[in-house]
């Protein structure tokens, strides 16, 4: 779920804008609130918003010092400013702080709903994105895992470039592209260690592992145990679900 910060000083004018999300998002988002720049920095740092609302001018810590620190911790949350129509110049000169857009007080449904629509919807975009690059990952791996490959042949296949490649796996995975395309030869190898009688050499080869005690060193390390340890293992946890059935 999407979540969305108000830092705002003014209560009547916080809540109002609570109960206009909530209407215009039908419960889609998860809302918060802050009445200082202080506690919302705070809030900002803990909850990691997808959007954040923010009024220019509050007591102890203002708007435009809130989102200079949130935009350097949080560069990928995006921050709109609340600002009232008597202080627009003002607004509109604070948005190199790292703020994204405004919106005029008393904030409008119209303006609001352009508001979210544009930036929630921008986060939804990114997510279409990641997905569509692992399924594209997921597809050349399935094609080429046990093949001598690269990751500069994958990220040719994905259609980025090598540096931007390897981020993307990092943040998509956890992992390095290695450790990937190892993880998924392992787990490939496993699979026919339990559902083939193919020799170890053999499968070694299957899955990208030509050299034989090269494949087993891999293994060992990647699960603790023998390619052989690990047949007789599966083999028998497949027998006992077998006799199970009867």
């Amino acid at each position: 779920m999407k979540k969305v910060l108000i830092i705002e000083d003014e209560e009547k004018s916080r809540k109002m804008i609570i109960k206009k999300i909530t209407q215009l998002m039908s419960g889609k988002v998860e809302i918060d609130q802050a009445e200082n720049g202080q506690i919302g920095v705070k809030f900002a740092m803990e909850l990691k918003p997808d959007l954040i609302l923010l009024d220019v001018e509050m007591p102890v810590m203002g708007g435009i010092d809130a989102a200079a620190i949130i935009n350097r911790q949080l560069p990928d949350t995006n921050i709109v400013f609340l600002t009232a129509y008597d202080k627009f110049d003002y607004a509109v000169g604070a948005l190199r702080s790292g703020v994204k857009d405004y919106l005029l007080k008393p904030v409008s449904d119209n303006d609001l709903q352009n508001v979210l629509n544009k930036y929630i919807g921008e986060f939804s975009q990114k997510e279409e994105e990641n997905s569509t690059f692992n399924i594209a990952l997921e597809i050349w791996l399935s094609n080429h895992f046990m093949e001598n490959v690269t990751m500069d042949d994958a990220a040719r296949f994905v259609g980025v470039n090598t540096s931007y490649f390897s981020r993307k796996v990092k943040i998509m995975t956890g992992k390095k592209f290695s450790e990937h395309l190892t993880e998924y030869r392992i787990r490939k190898a496993k699979e026919y260690l339990q559902f083939t009688d193919l020799s170890i050499s053999k499968i070694g080869e299957r899955v990208g592992y030509p050299d034989a005690k090269y494949f087993a060193k891999v293994f060992k390390k990647h699960e603790g145990e023998t390619p052989g340890i690990c047949r007789r293992k599966l083999r028998r946890t497949q027998g006992s679900k077998n006799d199970t059935k009867f």
